[in-house]
């Protein structure tokens, strides 16, 4: 069994050796139907499938380091143990390459596409240190202004709900202009594990095996439209 997923995985490491024609055929084809049949079921849910599904992981996990340690002290015999380890290793093997496997189908093959730049010819141009400067000198004094606006106009944050429709909409707007931004089944969530997120140092996450975008609505309030959009890139198979 073994050898048969680790077949598998040298023919995915062999697909994706070639960006266009990951693009052209996984990132372009499969993948935007596949994505969107996923967000049409689970987008129905307001809870995070994707947050559980992962907490019941690291929870079987536990429990199997766990048994085994057990085991492992219970029957100290160099053959036991000898099995035990070959066990192990096997299953960990398995484990590996099928997450492996899904993980590349679901979305990761989306690592090896062309890209946004390409897909809207955007030419690769130099730049200098001053005029990245000069770029953040100008973005910061939009940000102020836009802050002074929201002020004066005693604007509050949005609730999530406004927010990730704020999103989609946005999304849809852009899918006007160009078809592969088309967002079709907005699934867009508030993670369980947000609490978690403050100390691990994430403000959000694609779930690839859901399909799922996930924000930590416990950060900031201005921080939270840039990571909706940036979770939903990763839903249209933007991975980097």
């Amino acid at each position: 069994m073994v050898l048969i997923l680790v077949g598998i995985c040298l023919i995915i490491k062999l697909y994706s050796a070639n960006s266009y024609r990951v693009e052209t055929g996984y990132s372009s084809v499969f993948f935007p139907s596949f994505a969107a049949s996923l967000r049409a079921v689970l987008g129905n849910f307001d809870t995070s499938a994707g947050d559980i599904l992962y907490g019941m992981l690291v929870a079987l996990l536990i429990f199997k380091a766990t048994s085994w340690l057990i085991q492992r002290f219970r029957n100290r015999k160099v053959k036991s143990s000898k099995i035990l380890w070959r066990n192990m290793l096997y299953n960990s093997l398995l484990f590996a390459c099928t997450v492996y496997i899904l993980f590349n189908v679901f979305w990761g093959i989306n690592y090896n596409r062309k890209g946004i730049a390409w897909q809207l010819q955007l030419p690769a141009l130099t730049y200098t240190s001053e005029e990245l400067k000069e770029l953040n000198c100008l973005l910061l004094v939009k940000i102020n202004n836009s802050k002074l606006s929201l002020i004066n106009s005693k604007r509050a944050y949005p609730s999530n709900k406004d927010l990730f429709r704020g999103v989609s909409d946005a999304f849809k707007q852009a899918g006007e202009n160009h078809s592969f931004l088309q967002y079709k089944n907005p699934c867009i969530k508030k993670s369980l594990w947000g609490w978690f997120g403050n100390y691990a140092g994430f403000t959000g996450y694609y779930n690839p095996f859901t399909g799922e975008a996930q924000v930590n609505t416990t950060v900031p309030g201005f921080i939270q439209p840039f990571t909706s959009c940036h979770e939903v890139a990763h839903q249209l198979g933007y991975a980097k």
